[in-house]
Formats: C-alpha cells, structure tokens, sequence
C-alpha cells in the first residue's frame, strides 16, 4: 500500500492506547467552546505534525515543549494512523468556517501553528469519529522510522486494518 497519500492522525502511546480499547478515534474538544464542533485532526504532513507534540507540565507548574522524541520517551512512544482523504474532507477554511470555533480559538491554533513550524495547509478535520473500519495503516516510530504497528503491541492487542 502506498502511504504517501494518506492523512495521519499523529498521537503518543497513552492516548493510542486508548484509541485502540474504543477502537475509534473520537473528535476532540480540545480548543473547543461550547458551540464549537469538536473535529478529529489530521495533516497530510508525512513525517510528523508539529502540532501534535505536546508539552509537559513540570511539579512547579512550569510547562516544558518537548520535542518530538523527548514525547516518544515521555508518552509511550509515537503513533499514526492512516486514512483515506475522504474520510477527513475538510481543510482548514473548511474548519474555519464550519467548526464554530471563536476568533480567539483560530487565532490561537495559527499561533501555535507558527510556533511549531507548522503549515495549517497540511491539516484536515473529520467532524464525525472515525471508526477502525476507516484506518487503512497504523504506524509506531521505531528507530526514526515509520512501522507498522501490528508487530510492536503487546500480545494481547489486536489491530484490524482493513
């Protein structure tokens, strides 16, 4: 299968965890108000969305940005899933003008977007879960480089890619 033109939905180890028990992934209400629309994000970015990593928040309350392996380290490692462009169809106008998000909430994802290097043009949304029927790889980074995942879960897990 050719993964180049697949959107990922880049996450860290706990949360694809938890991913993988609703086998969904559901959309999320992070930067979202009460009238906003919560979206499951994606980016066409093939390598890693800057966005996705996160920060942690220190014992004195200090938040330090990680890079993309301090998260790998510190989240239980990095994970993508794939999907078809039609099961993410919206772009980030399309966000913009569907989502409900306030001025203040756009204003802050292009902030960090040009904090993180990275390009709203990569990113795309779903408005609608997006089931494990939909997921067509699951990738962990192992020794920078994107594998599937199949072979480094636990026993117990199962993954059905279709």
């Amino acid at each position: 299968m050719n993964t180049t033109s697949l959107l990922w939905h880049y996450t860290f180890g706990h949360n694809f965890q938890r991913i993988l028990a609703d086998r969904t992934i559901t959309p999320s209400t992070a930067y979202a108000v009460k009238e906003a629309r919560p979206v499951v994000w994606f980016s066409r970015n093939q390598i890693w969305e800057a966005s996705a990593t996160k920060g942690l928040v220190t014992d004195d309350g200090t938040v330090m940005n990680l890079t993309m392996e301090e998260l790998r380290d510190q989240g239980g490692g990095l994970y993508r899933i794939g999907v078809a462009q039609e099961t993410a169809p919206h772009n980030w106008d399309d966000f913009v003008r569907m989502s409900g998000s306030s001025r203040e909430i756009v204003a802050e994802l292009r902030r960090i977007a040009k904090i993180r290097n990275a390009s709203r043009k990569d990113w795309f949304v779903s408005f609608e879960p997006v089931d494990q029927s939909k997921w067509l790889a699951v990738e962990v980074l192992d020794n920078h480089k994107w594998v599937s995942a199949i072979y480094h879960q636990p026993p117990s897990i199962t993954i059905h890619a279709t």
